[in-house]
Order: structure tokens, then sequence, then C-alpha cells
């Protein structure tokens, strides 16, 4: 209700039945208020019913466990190339070094998460150090 009469204060032209006209827009706005609730919960709904797997969440679970084991400058390194997709030299650029210290850092990384999460290294072929 406090809105209804908020939108009929700030209007400038005249209302000729304020009574009428604020029941209208109370009306209206509860309206738009359950559609958006109902909006809400079929979003809601769909999301639950289109999340991960079980095994999908043990997987990313295994990756941010053998991410937390890495030493910080490799871990800034592996997040900046393969989750913001940022290119070696501007991993470079903003952690004060050099575009081969950022490869060999990249490298050493992905030899300790393929040990950790037991893959072969040799068969990284997604992201090549740009």
């Amino acid at each position: 209700m406090q809105e209804a009469l908020l939108r009929a204060w700030e209007r400038t032209d005249p209302i000729e039945h304020l009574d009428a006209w604020i029941i209208t827009v109370a009306l209206n706005l509860t309206r738009s208020g359950l559609r958006r609730i109902g909006a809400e919960r079929r979003a809601r709904v769909r999301l639950a019913a289109s999340g991960p797997s079980p095994s999908q969440t043990d997987e990313r679970i295994d990756i941010e466990r053998a991410l937390s084991r890495l030493p910080q400058r490799q871990r800034e390194a592996v997040v900046r190339r393969y989750v913001l997709d940022h290119t070696t030299a501007e991993i470079a650029a903003s952690m004060g070094t050099g575009e081969g210290t950022v490869k060999s850092q990249l490298s050493k990384a992905r030899a300790h998460l393929a040990q950790e999460l037991a893959f072969d290294p040799d068969e990284e072929t997604n992201h090549a150090d740009a």
C-alpha cells in the first residue's frame, strides 16, 4: 500500500478518483510481486534440476582440494590462466614477473595437479601457453 501511495504522490497530473487509483495500483503491484515470486520459484526448480551430478560435484571438490595444495604463485597463475582465461603476458604483468616464469609456474602446477588427480600430464592439450 505504501508503494501505491508513493506513486500517487509522485504523479504530476491530477487523479480524479484517488481511492480507486490507489487500490488499482496496489492490486497491480501485488500481482506483479506474485508473478515475480512464481518466476523465481520456477527458476530455482529448473536450476536444481539442471545442477551438477554427484560425480561432477565430487570432481569439483577434488580439483578444489588439489588447487588448494598448490603454492600460492602457481595457484594464482592457474586460476588466472584457466579460470579467468588470461594470456601469459597478462598474468606476467599482473604478477610482476616475466612470461617465462609464468609458463614455468603453469607447467609445475599442471604436473602437480596431474599427479594429485591421477591424470597423464602429456594429455593436457586444452589450453596451450599463449
